[in-house]
């Protein structure tokens, strides 16, 4: 059984996707052994157990994973997050219009602190003043606004 490091530490992931058929491959949680190429093997033993010939995400890991059919020009999930990943998607096909809204829409999410992680090939649409580099050049970035004013 994997256990938390932290347990008072509660984590939740919500993905989204438009696709029912990526949802469903999501839910199912088995991964072809490429897939975890670049996990670390005390990581991957200890999220994963072989079935057949793939990997199966651990019941203990599966549990706080929400998924969520949703078309992001039209629908977000609701809430705030502390990290959102939107890599090779909104910053890449979607026009400058479209980004920028929904840039919009991702920094009312964060919270302040939280961090947006982007493609390493994308850019952020200027300006972005509530958003700061994180780690140089690396596409993260940190949310700045205060929410408490």
């Amino acid at each position: 059984m994997a256990e938390c490091e932290n347990p008072s530490v509660g984590i939740t992931i919500v993905a989204t996707d438009s696709d029912s058929t990526m949802l469903a491959r999501a839910a199912a949680g088995l991964y072809r052994p490429s897939s975890l190429h670049d996990l670390p093997a005390e990581l991957a033993d200890r999220a994963f157990t072989t079935t057949g010939d793939r990997y199966e995400i651990r019941p203990d890991f599966r549990r706080n994973i929400v998924l969520l059919e949703q078309e992001t020009r039209s629908q977000m999930p609701d809430g705030l997050f502390d990290l959102v990943l939107c890599r090779n998607l909104v910053f890449t096909y979607f026009d400058e219009a479209s980004q920028r809204r929904l840039l919009a829409e991702i920094c009312a999410r964060l919270r302040a602190g939280g961090a947006l992680v982007i493609g390493s090939k994308e850019a952020l649409p200027e300006p972005h003043t509530d958003l700061v580099p994180w780690n140089g050049p690396t596409p993260v970035y940190r949310f700045a606004a205060d929410r408490t004013a």
